[in-house]
């Protein structure tokens, strides 16, 4: 796990420490390892999602249905709410994403009976070397960065006011 703190309200702060997080990360990665980097609807930076396999990782990014995706070799978008429209079916194939900017991209979508919205993935993986599943294990991590945080390290208790001291630890 790697923190990347950053002082609340500076403009485009996070860019700047996520680059720095992810260039300090790839010297332990070893060569032929294929790091997943499961990210939540909030972390869809185009940017971001092009950047991360060449500082050795592969987005994971989970999306809201609001958006569009057109598939390759297909002439016009269609929206997200059609790639798998109830519960049951899979789908997973590369196009082109569109939720505030184009990305080319793997999109995978899975929609599980009792789940209230499908699941709907985007990925720089080919569709035959990846699975929606693999989102799911953002429950365990989930969970282990609020022990992390608050059990381990109470931030919201410590006098630090300096990121670059937090971030650090």
């Amino acid at each position: 796990m790697a923190w990347g703190i950053v002082p609340a309200g500076a403009t485009h702060a996070w860019r700047r420490a996520w680059l720095r997080v992810l260039r300090l990360l790839r010297p332990a990665i070893p060569r032929g390892w294929r790091v997943i980097v499961l990210a939540e609807r909030g972390l869809s930076a185009p940017w971001l999602f092009r950047r991360l396999p060449r500082l050795g990782g592969q987005p994971f990014v989970r999306i809201n249905t609001g958006g569009s995706f057109r598939p390759a070799g297909a002439a016009c978008w269609r929206p997200l709410t059609t790639v798998v429209p109830r519960p049951g079916p899979s789908w997973r194939g590369t196009g082109l994403a569109c939720t505030r900017n184009q990305v080319p991209c793997t999109l995978l979508a899975r929609w599980e009976d009792g789940d209230k919205d499908p699941w709907l993935i985007l990925t720089a993986l080919p569709p035959e070397a990846s699975d929606a599943g693999w989102y799911g294990l953002r429950a365990w991590i989930d969970q282990g960065l609020k022990v992390i945080k608050r059990a381990g390290w109470p931030w919201h208790r410590t006098r630090m006011r300096d990121p670059e001291r937090a971030a650090r630890l």
